[in-house]
């Protein structure tokens, strides 16, 4: 269910089947867990504001827990060299469902 709600109840139950068994396999549950409470609870926004880093930062147009929106109120606030790339056709998962355009992504930023 979540899966297919942070990629916009697009894809098939096939692609969510294979996703999730994908996912299952190549994590446990406590590598999770320290993921989910890394993720949740650590707040770091003072320690990186105004940051000159180039960042990259590509999101899904389907997203909707991790879209633009997120990333215009937090990283690119906090990094002023941030850029954003939102990829039409793709949600929470650009590499599983566009990876052609993740790739040109991150290669027109490298080559910036």
């Amino acid at each position: 269910v979540i899966i297919d709600h942070t990629t916009g109840g697009r894809h098939g139950a096939p692609w969510l089947d294979a996703l999730v068994d994908r996912s299952v396999s190549r994590s446990s549950a406590a590598a999770f867990r320290s993921y989910l409470d890394s993720w949740s609870g650590t707040d770091f926004h003072e320690r990186v504001r105004d940051n000159p880093t180039p960042v990259l930062l590509v999101v899904g147009a389907h997203d909707p827990a991790l879209g633009a929106e997120a990333m215009e109120s937090t990283w690119l606030r906090w990094y002023p060299n941030a850029r954003l790339e939102v990829l039409a056709d793709a949600g929470h998962y650009p590499p599983e469902e566009t990876p052609k355009d993740l790739a040109r992504a991150i290669e027109a930023f490298l080559a910036a």
